[in-house]
């Protein structure tokens, strides 16, 4: 279920524009700081919070990737 939505996203940034998918990269790195920085995190499941960590990179790297290209 989770690799669906995934998947759904990285299919999505195909009908981004260039200044579109640099506000996204920049939202989701700030997101990415926030979840590793947040004093509350702690209480959350770690295991839930390496898998967002995971998912975000992949998906920061496929918003980079198109960037690029």
């Amino acid at each position: 279920l989770l690799e669906n939505e995934f998947q759904n996203l990285i299919s999505e940034l195909e009908l981004q524009t260039k200044d579109d998918l640099k506000k996204l990269l920049k939202e989701q790195q700030i997101v990415n700081k926030y979840i590793n920085s947040r004093p509350g995190a702690m209480a959350l499941a770690q295991d839930k919070i390496r898998l967002f960590t995971v998912y975000n990179q992949k998906y920061l790297q496929n918003i980079n990737e198109k960037l690029q290209s």
